[in-house]
């Protein structure tokens, strides 16, 4: 049977004969493919995610045609299962040529989902769909890949960006945590430089971006799991980083990377990139820093990074921040963004950010810009405004890319590169966060607060799986107010903050949370 053009449609294992009707429904993931043999000779198997004008593949987004991936079975025999074991693919389609009469797909992660979301509007439970099949389509090999075909590297820009939402919502602990062991591995052993990729094989980055991944990584995980003799491993190797920096640093900016090196600021921007790299890298070299002295306060350790912080802050001033705009580098791509999440944005600043995107109503940011949207909305108490831009459909937005066919998201707004990159899924977390409040006192989600938002669809639910056992939340609305529901096995009670006011609920309880107009 020549030229078998098979599309699979769902994680899992799908065997397709060959008089089954195609296509079938389309998602994107990554799979292991395997064929029935029925004949003798050779088998090539070819994988792409898109199709061609004329039906055939079009590996375009996937690598282009000088880097297809392949299996090819050589002198092979009537009745034999052919099967690829070293590696898997990311793919839509995958053409057979040769003599087999089935292909079987099997979903391959390194991981498994811990976590569920569902709500009454659509394009919520799509973008949570889209994620999770991106994220588990990614965790392969013991790392947090950029995507499951075309380079399958470990960069640490896109697995900084990921870990939070990933830790929170799969089994992926283990890891991120051998993950963490290369990040270090692959650290200069003379300057302390962490590399742009771990296991290292090249790649572009910056140095207060992607570098700063020692620090962040290391964050998450004290977040999430609290595990000081974790945190005090690899806390020298946080230290050396931060020492590296200075070799990149004149006038308290960072200027450049090592001598051949990449020094890439904010990445894929809906429109070309404008914002400058300097500040970029500043800015995450200066959150970084005050990640690593929350972490050393977290391990009983003595740092001060207040004169390196202050050094940044004042050239960032100097050199990008307009006064009678009240804006840094011209509010572009999410410009203010950067400086308030250093605590460089005024209350007028804040409030001039929030009302650009509540008349804009979609992103305007690249991979670092558009995590540190959401987290800034969350702050503000905005989480109508997330619902907002979660469900937007205008160029650029996840809607967007729903629209026009995606089942995972993209690596860029417009769909021209690979359509299997989980980076601009790290705001997913706001799912959970924000939309479903779960919020938590101290750090490994031992003392859960729940603070439901006033604006909710009409219906939304999820649950997360934490040491102490599994948190389900649910709320609809009702009248003028919302019904409550929460089961949460493992813990004596769960807080609950409502208006100001706080409730205590049992393990498994309702509450019914009252609207202004009934207050």
């Amino acid at each position: 049977m020549q030229g078998f053009l098979v599309q699979y449609f769902q994680p899992g294992s799908g065997e397709f004969p060959k008089d089954a009707p195609f296509p079938q429904v389309v998602q994107d993931t990554a799979y292991r493919a395997s064929v029935q043999s029925e004949g003798e000779g050779e088998v090539v198997v070819r994988y792409a995610e898109e199709l061609s004008a004329d039906g055939g593949l079009d590996y375009h987004s996937a690598g282009g045609d000088g880097q297809v991936g392949t299996d090819r079975y050589r002198h092979v025999q009537n009745g034999q299962r052919l099967a690829p074991v070293f590696a898997c693919h990311g793919f839509r389609y995958v053409c057979v040529e040769g003599e087999v009469s089935s292909v079987t797909a099997k979903f391959v992660s390194c991981a498994e989902q811990t976590a569920s979301f569902s709500s009454s509007d659509a394009r919520l439970n799509e973008l949570f769909a889209a994620y999770m099949r991106t994220q588990l389509a990614n965790l392969h090999y013991g790392i947090p890949t950029d995507c499951p075909h075309r380079e399958r590297l470990g960069y640490t820009g896109d697995g900084q960006l990921i870990a939070d939402p990933a830790l929170l919502t799969t089994s992926s602990r283990p890891l991120f945590e051998k993950w963490m062991q290369d990040i270090a591995d692959c650290q200069d052993v003379h300057t302390g430089h962490v590399q742009h990729t771990a296991p290292f094989y090249g790649g572009g980055g910056g140095p207060g971006g992607w570098g700063s991944a020692v620090v962040v990584l290391l964050y998450r995980h004290m977040q999430h799991f609290a595990d000081r003799a974790f945190v005090r491993r690899y806390y020298p190797n946080c230290l050396r980083w931060a020492e590296s920096m200075r070799g990149f640093t004149e006038g308290g900016l960072i200027v450049r990377e090592r001598a051949g090196g990449w020094c890439l600021g904010d990445w894929c921007t809906p429109d070309p990139i404008a914002l400058p790299e300097a500040y970029v890298n500043t800015c995450l070299y200066v959150r970084a820093l005050t990640m690593l002295e929350e972490l050393a306060r977290f391990i009983g350790e003595e740092i001060y990074c207040s004169v390196e912080i202050a050094a940044a802050k004042a050239a960032l001033r100097k050199n990008f921040y307009d006064a009678a705009a009240n804006t840094f580098c011209g509010g572009v791509q999410g410009a203010d963004l950067f400086a308030a999440a250093i605590g460089l944005a005024d209350g007028a600043m804040r409030c001039r950010l929030v009302r650009f995107y509540e008349t804009r109503g979609r992103v305007d940011t690249g991979i670092f810009g558009t995590d540190l949207l959401f987290d800034f909305l969350a702050q503000e108490g905005r989480a109508d405004l997330i619902y907002t831009l979660f469900t937007a459909e205008a160029y650029p937005s996840f809607g967007y890319m729903f629209r026009h066919g995606a089942t995972t998201l993209w690596e860029e707004w417009d769909g021209k590169s690979s359509h299997d990159h989980p980076m601009f899924g790290a705001c997913v977390k706001h799912l959970f966060y924000t939309l479903l409040g779960v919020t938590q006192e101290g750090y490994g989600f031992e003392n859960i607060i729940l603070r439901p938002p006033s604006c909710l669809p009409a219906r939304i639910e999820g649950s997360l799986t934490f040491a102490w056992g599994q948190l389900f939340v649910s709320y609809v609305r009702q009248g003028e107010g919302v019904r409550m529901h929460v089961r949460a096995r493992g813990v004596s009670c769960v807080r609950v903050v409502w208006q100001g006011k706080q409730f205590s609920l049992p393990p498994e309880g309702e509450l019914y949370l009252p609207g202004d107009a009934e207050l």
